[in-house]
Order: structure tokens, then C-alpha cells, then sequence
């Protein structure tokens, strides 16, 4: 299989997978230590899968957002969804273990990608980042909000 195709079906896959979840925010992630520093430029393939993902998560992002009752505080201050995902992309650029993955020849980057152990935590890391990103757009949206008084 080409890793074009193998970077869009997995992106998509993983869209899937976040709206099946039914996902609820969650907290921003902060670094435990310093990260080593990354390859400059990004490996191709990680690149494509960000380019693919980012395409996945504007149509995500106000799935999550689309409820009703979210509506009088969003009004507001909307939740601006290209931020959230570029900071998706930021957080899955700035994995080392994430660029690791996709850093290689193809056919051994093909062969990482298709492991379970990497594509649970591709999964995992989108969901997060996804979370973490949109979590912080509604607490900006959420001190803007106006409470009767």
C-alpha cells in the first residue's frame, strides 16, 4: 500500500474513532521535562499525516461543539476552530516518539505504522491533542461568557 493512502485511511479512521467516542474535554497537557530537539525539516510522512489530519479536524472539532446547550455561551466568544487545530498539529509535530514513527525508509515507516502498538497511539495522541486544544479554546470561550446577576 502507498503511504499516501495509508496516512488518509489512518487519519480518517481516527476521525472516526474520536466522533464514536463521544469525547468530552479534557486538560491541557504539560510536558514533564524539556523535549529533545526535532529534526528540521519533519519527515515527509509525518508531515502528510498532519496535512491529512488537519483536513480531519476542522470537520471534528465542531462536531464537539454542536450542542445545543453549548450555544448561548459559544455565541459569544466562538471556539476558533483553525487555532485549535493548528495547535493539534503543533502538539502532533512536536511528539519525538511521534517523529520517531514516521522517521526512515518507507517501507519501514510503512511497516511501524501498520504495528497495533503505533496506531493505538497515534489514536491516542490525536484524541488527546484534539481535546487538549479544544479545551483550551472553551476556557477562553467560558471567561468571556456573561452570568445573569
Amino acid at each position: 500500500m502507498r503511504r499516501d493512502g495509508l496516512v488518509m485511511r489512518t487519519a480518517l479512521a481516527l476521525l472516526g474513532i474520536a466522533c464514536a467516542a463521544g469525547l468530552a474535554h479534557g486538560q491541557a497537557r504539560s510536558p514533564a521535562s524539556t523535549p529533545a530537539p526535532l529534526p528540521s525539516p519533519l519527515p515527509s510522512p509525518l508531515v502528510a499525516f498532519a496535512n491529512a489530519n488537519d483536513a480531519a479536524c476542522v470537520q471534528l472539532v465542531p462536531t464537539l461543539l454542536a450542542r445545543p446547550d453549548f450555544a448561548v455561551t459559544l455565541k459569544n466568544r466562538p471556539v476558533e476552530v483553525p487555532r485549535v487545530c493548528g495547535c493539534v498539529r503543533a502538539v502532533l509535530e512536536s511528539d519525538a516518539r511521534l517523529v520517531a514513527q514516521f522517521t526512515g525508509e518507507p517501507a519501514a515507516v510503512d511497516a511501524r505504522l501498520r504495528a497495533p502498538e503505533a496506531n493505538s497511539y497515534l489514536a491516542l495522541r490525536i484524541v488527546s491533542a484534539a481535546l487538549s486544544c479544544t479545551s483550551q479554546e472553551m476556557e477562553k470561550s467560558l471567561a468571556a461568557a456573561p452570568l445573569p446577576r
